[in-house]
């Protein structure tokens, strides 16, 4: 028998793999609109960096120049710092600059808008070295504690800070100073994380439709193959029941009345319990077919199987041999008699005409009895001695019961007579 088919559902695969499947894609593209526009905002600040340097040097080169000149802080004392200050103050104006450092090109602090930083050596700072060749290095931090133009300490800040080389005018282009440009993104950024949440819910609302549409048709869908399947359990379980059963008394067939009579030998062990195989002929099948056709044949082979169900009910099993004859295995505590005893209850149930819309019947039947373990030690022989002793039945006459042969001496035929016994002698 095929195994039956695993239980497999796809809407509760779909529904556990889609919703995981939604939220990685969210949050993978909530990540990646974070690094793309994070990447675009230091793009912008450090073109904003770039631009103001060079606003810076075009507007203060005056006053910045002596300071390049200049030795650190000895040297600065030449120069209003102070008026230095207040111009770089003014030119950064509204733009969210909250420190500018000016660096000769030994790594000497030479102007910070913190002044204590001034004279400070930066030149083995990797982003001054990176400016000093001619290269715009810039990075983005967070800071909890800085100092804004030595006007106060602003606190957790998210700061971008640049390093650009400032250029001499002329053919070569060499480099004579480098900038260093810190930037208050922190709006910016709280400005990016709210529209990457927004982003998110978004992407989250859209996936979620496209789940729910998929999932009427994954709904669908597995109702079909759950359909499917009880079909295919059905015609399974039909095809099973094909095999051990005859399709038209719905009785066990002659294979399940082999393994039957096998498992209950089998079941004695040593000291098996008497049993007695029945072979029942209607007689008279083939005249009925040819008179009045296979319709009332078939009519009259189901009538019997449901008479022998309710006859022998739960104390025996009944099976469908072939050609209009049943088989009946029942226990046979004291031998020969209870077989006959039943024999002959099933002669008085076939005596009762079959009736129908277009039949009405009379019947006769034939008995065979093979007794285990006298008639034989194992199943395939018990049933060719019944069906022998069946045959020897039909030769004497409508409605007798024979008993296999070798037991004829001591149990002989009996017909269904007036002189008939009622059981067989002991």
């Amino acid at each position: 028998m095929e195994s039956p088919l695993p239980h497999f559902r796809l809407i509760r695969h779909f529904a556990f793999r889609s919703l995981l499947c939604i939220a990685v894609a969210a949050a993978i593209l909530g990540f990646e609109f974070r690094r793309i526009t994070i990447e675009e905002l230091q793009a912008s600040a450090e073109a904003n960096n770039v631009a103001l340097t060079q606003s810076l040097a075009n507007a203060l080169w005056h006053q910045l120049s002596p300071l390049l000149a200049g030795r650190g802080k000895d040297g600065s004392r030449n120069a209003d710092l102070e008026a230095v200050h207040q111009a770089v103050a003014r030119q950064v104006g509204n733009l969210p600059v909250v420190k500018v450092k000016l660096y000769n090109l030994s790594g000497q602090t030479v102007f910070s808008t913190e002044l204590k930083q001034i004279g400070d050596d930066m030149s083995a700072n990797p982003g001054f070295l990176a400016a000093r060749s001619g290269r715009i290095v810039s990075e983005l931090t967070h800071q909890d504690n800085f100092s804004y133009f030595d006007k106060e300490i602003i606190r957790d800040r998210d700061l971008h800070s640049s390093y650009v080389p400032l250029r001499k005018h002329g053919g070569n282009r060499e480099t004579e100073a480098v900038f260093e440009v810190y930037s208050d993104i922190t709006a910016d950024l709280r400005q990016i994380r709210a529209s990457q949440l927004h982003m998110i819910a978004v992407t989250c609302w859209v996936l979620a439709a496209l789940y729910l549409v998929l999932f009427l048709f994954v709904l669908r869908a597995d109702r079909i193959l759950l359909r499917q399947r009880e079909l295919h359990q059905a015609l399974q379980d039909r095809v099973t029941h094909m095999s051990k059963y005859d399709l038209l008394t719905q009785l066990p067939n002659r294979g399940e009345l082999l393994g039957h009579l096998k498992d209950k030998l089998a079941a004695g062990g040593p000291a098996p319990a008497p049993l007695a195989l029945m072979i029942v002929v209607v007689d008279n099948l083939k005249q009925i077919n040819d008179r009045l056709g296979h319709f009332c044949g078939d009519r009259v082979l189901s009538e019997m199987a449901a008479r022998l169900r309710n006859l022998i009910g739960e104390t025996g099993f009944n099976a469908y041999y072939s050609d209009g004859k049943f088989a009946v295995a029942l226990e046979s505590g004291d031998g020969a008699n209870h077989a006959f005893i039943k024999a002959r209850h099933v002669l008085d149930m076939g005596r009762q005409p079959v009736r129908g819309p277009d039949c009405d019947i009379d019947i006769a039947l034939g008995i065979g009895i093979a007794l285990y373990p006298k008639d034989g030690d194992n199943a395939d022989v018990l049933i060719r001695h019944a069906l022998g002793a069946a045959d020897e039945a039909q030769r004497v006459g409508p409605n007798h019961v024979r008993f296999y042969q070798p037991l004829s001496d001591h149990y002989p035929e009996f017909g269904s007579g007036d002189n008939a016994p009622e059981v067989a002698p002991a």
